[in-house]
Parts: structure tokens; sequence; C-alpha cells
């Protein structure tokens, strides 16, 4: 991911918020966000698909996206 602090900023978390809700080190979520490391992009997809079964879609349309 290019740009982790936007995608971050996006779901409407401040870091810490971020960092308790997916149970991510802050370290490590900082190095992303500062781009000294590249989250592996499973767990960009892990991240993304909570998020959207937070937001009320279905495994289903999930698995579709």
């Amino acid at each position: 991911m290019k740009d982790f602090k936007t995608f971050r900023e996006s779901t409407g978390m401040t870091q810490a918020e971020f960092v308790r809700h997916f149970g991510i080190p802050l370290r490590t979520e900082t190095h992303w966000e500062t781009g000294d490391r590249q989250p592996p992009e499973y767990v960009v997809n892990m991240i993304k698909k909570i998020l959207l079964y937070e937001k009320g879609y279905t495994p289903e349309e999930i698995g579709q996206e």
C-alpha cells in the first residue's frame, strides 16, 4: 500500500484508535505510515474486509468486492 496514513485517516480513526481497534502494535503502524515498511497485502485486505463488515455489508457482498 502506497500511503497507509491516508488509508487510516479515511477510516475516521486516529492512529491510537486504529491500532487498538485492529490490535496492531503502534510501532508497526507508525512504520507503515512513515513508509519505513510496507504492510503485508493480506493485512490490508483483512482490514478492508473488517471495515466493510462493520458498515453492514454481508460476507457474501464483501467476497464480491
